[in-house]
């Protein structure tokens, strides 16, 4: 991801159970990637380079299919 001002970029990642994780193996819409930047204090928008291949590794995928709506104001997962 990258912010709309290019001071923010990097992986989009979640810890859980003591492991990092991937996030979101299929397509992010814009807004879910405006509230996921408003949260990391890196602006009002943002760009997700969907060309860069995932960093997956021996990782494991935590999280896929997120959606935010416009009424939203941090991404907030549960498991």
């Amino acid at each position: 991801m990258v912010s709309e001002d290019h001071q923010c970029a990097g992986w989009l990642e979640v810890f859980y159970n003591g492991t990092w994780g991937s996030v979101c193996r299929s397509p992010i819409e814009d807004i879910t990637v405006s509230v996921i930047c408003r949260q990391l204090a890196c602006g009002d928008s943002g760009t997700l380079n969907s060309s860069v291949g995932l960093r997956e590794g021996s990782r494991p995928k935590w999280v896929d299919g997120i959606c935010c709506q416009k009424t939203d104001t941090s991404l907030a997962l549960s498991f």
